[in-house]
């Protein structure tokens, strides 16, 4: 069927009739529905995952004849004491890091600058220092 909007002599297009277009389109439409809905399903997603790897903990602490909730509490303090640790941990070589940063930064331009002499950069002085002149 034409529409008003069809010049003479042209026909709709059809629609595509093979699968694979159609598991194609459901597959973008679901990624997008899962990139718009990230902030929602990542939390899920760490907490699935998180339950799957403290289980067999949670069963250890169970045959000890812990109470479950005891010991779920237990778990959930022991992974949030290990990623303050590791943030601590992590931290202060960055903050040393950081503090020599500005020491840095003046370098940079110097040990650059026969670089930028031409488009193509100019490589002139590493040849030199490869072949140990």
């Amino acid at each position: 069927m034409l529409s008003p909007h069809d010049g003479p002599g042209e026909e709709p297009m059809p629609l595509p009739s093979d699968p694979k277009t159609f598991y194609l389109g459901g597959l973008v439409a679901f990624l997008t529905a899962l990139y718009v809905a990230a902030e929602i399903v990542w939390p899920l997603v760490l907490a699935f995952v998180l339950s799957l790897l403290l289980k067999p903990a949670q069963r250890l602490l169970e045959r000890v004849h812990t109470p479950r909730l005891l010991s779920a509490l237990l778990l959930v303090f022991a992974v949030l004491a290990l990623v303050l640790g590791l943030e601590t941990a992590v931290a202060v070589p960055a903050a040393a890091w950081a503090a020599k940063l500005p020491d840095g930064i003046v370098f940079l331009p110097r040990s650059r600058r026969h670089f930028s002499s031409t488009p193509g950069g100019n490589h002139a002085p590493l040849q030199q220092q490869a072949s140990g002149g």
